[in-house]
């Protein structure tokens, strides 16, 4: 696959099994546990973007800092366009200021993971 397809896909799913885990529990924990809510989904996040991650960069032989920061910026933005249609104006309306700080800030753990993975790797297979 190529690159910019396949980083799109990755970002959709860094987007996707958040969104579907969070829906399928938002009913029974969001209100009486919000917490376990709140950590259950930044949990699922992080497992979510280190999976995708450790695929992705099976295919990048250089530049592994780059492609971590570019990856992680377009799979936080993938997230983003996904998520504010629904929340600004879709079933699950509310503020974009509330959806930032509520959700929208915890995607820029996404950026710092898969550049924190790929200064791992540069540190490994760039030596010098």
């Amino acid at each position: 696959m190529k690159p910019i397809p396949r980083t799109l896909l990755y970002g959709f799913l860094v987007w996707l099994v958040p969104f579907a885990v969070g829906f399928s529990i938002y009913k029974p924990l969001h209100e009486s546990e919000r917490d376990i809510f709140e950590n259950a989904m930044a949990l699922v996040l992080v497992l979510t973007t280190v999976v995708c991650s450790n695929r992705y960069f099976r295919k990048v032989e250089s530049g592994f800092v780059k492609h971590g920061l570019l990856a992680g910026i377009v799979w936080m933005a993938v997230s983003l366009a996904l998520d504010l249609p629904m929340f600004s104006a879709g079933p699950l309306k509310r503020p974009v200021g509330d959806y930032m700080k509520d959700i929208g800030m915890a995607y820029l753990v996404i950026p710092i993971l898969t550049t924190g993975a790929g200064c791992l790797l540069a540190g490994r297979r760039d030596p010098g």
